[in-house]
């Protein structure tokens, strides 16, 4: 990835006051480039979610002297383009302080008309790394039959950082889930590893189980876990490490797994979509596939897209991108869907070269989309406007 450009936009620095009808902020626009995004000078929009794009303010320019918006505003987004070259970056809804003299934005600008190169680390893990995506678009990578660290992490300022040298180095499919910036990772040693962002671990050891290899599981906000085991009895591992039972198999092949916002597990077995929250297990319909939109945990079933939330499903709309392994849903509930074959499928992206066979897609805040989990060094990327 190539090295963070800063610059500052907005130069008064004033926090809202009793009276005032506008906000006045500096801004720290951090522009991180993708690997394959050269050239180009990057140049902004902005908008609020009271005010509406002023082309005479923003458009075009690569500074401003002085960010002026609504005193109603609550969070603003910026677009940033590389003008002269193809690369294109939004950042996410971004919370505007009641008093603020510096507003940090990271934005990631990655290729718009093809996938290319996001960052050429970590070196290659094998392709049978496990990839976990927690609520705010924070990614890890873990294990792998050829890594050399025990997992990499790239963060909401679009870094990648590896961890150290414990587990699970060199592990083969290991299992694994995020959030709450923590991604807990199963190899088949009895073992459950936790980690942070920053690689802070805890180990978990895990007693009573029949079948570890192929177990996954998921961290809660609480220092709890969700465990799956290989034959898909679902385990409750409290804060002190004991285990209880939650239920027995419900079936025998297993497809993605997901906690929603309210720390419940989410997951397909035999295409029964399974919720467990600590009231229970219970059976949420017929399911194909999990997504997120961040914080949003979504089910396809066939053509019907649908959002997961408190123990039912609610119907977003339909799509046609047939049968995929891994999606992400769009801010504007648009789909993108990556096939067991590795093809992108959705809307605006088919006949896209995925260029390798990548094994998950992620969505970042501001619509850009990870493929991540291929042969090869490092992981590729898109962005949709």
């Amino acid at each position: 990835m190539k090295p963070v450009a800063l610059f500052m936009v907005g130069v008064v620095g004033v926090g809202a006051a009793a009276g005032c009808v506008e906000k006045r902020f500096d801004v720290d626009l951090q522009v991180t480039r993708a690997a394959s995004v050269a050239g180009g000078i990057p140049q902004y929009n902005y908008s609020t979610d009271v005010d509406g794009l002023d082309p005479a303010v923003a458009s075009g320019k690569s500074r401003a002297e002085g960010l002026v918006v609504s005193f109603a505003a609550s969070t603003i987004q910026f677009e940033v383009d590389a003008a002269g070259g193809d690369g294109f970056g939004r950042s996410g809804a971004i919370a505007i302080p009641d008093e603020v003299e510096t507003l940090a934005v990271p934005v990631l600008l990655a290729k718009e008309s093809s996938p290319g190169l996001v960052s050429s680390t970590p070196q290659d893990l094998g392709g049978d790394a496990c990839v976990a995506v927690d609520e705010n678009g924070v990614v890890f990578m873990m294990g792998g039959s050829a890594s050399t660290h025990s997992g990499s992490v790239f963060d909401g300022t679009f870094t990648v950082r590896n961890f150290g040298s414990s587990a699970p180095i060199g592990a083969a499919n290991p299992g694994c889930a995020a959030h709450g910036g923590k991604v807990a990772v199963v190899v088949d040693n009895n073992t459950v590893f936790v980690t942070d962002t920053a690689g802070n671990e805890v180990v978990v050891n895990i007693n009573g189980l029949d079948t570890f290899v192929g177990a996954v599981a998921a961290p809660r906000r609480d220092g709890s876990l969700w465990l799956i085991d290989g034959d898909n009895d679902i385990f409750f591992v409290g804060v002190d490490g004991r285990v209880a039972l939650v239920a027995t198999a419900v079936g025998l092949q297993r497809r993605g797994i997901e906690v929603t916002g309210n720390d419940s597990l989410v997951t397909i077995i035999d295409e029964q979509l399974v919720y467990v929250d600590d009231s229970g297990p219970r059976l949420l319909g017929n399911a194909r596939a999990l997504g997120r939109r961040l914080g949003q945990v979504f089910v396809l079933d066939g053509e019907t897209l649908s959002v997961i939330a408190n123990a039912a499903t609610d119907v977003v709309g339909t799509v046609s991108i047939g049968a995929v392994d891994s999606f992400v849903v769009l801010s504007d509930d648009r789909v993108v869907g990556l096939t067991t074959a590795g093809a992108l499928v959705g809307d605006d992206v088919d006949g896209f070269d995925a260029g390798r066979r990548h094994t998950r897609l992620v969505g970042l805040p501001g619509d850009t989309v990870l493929m991540v989990g291929a042969d090869g060094a490092g992981f590729d990327g898109f962005s949709r406007r």
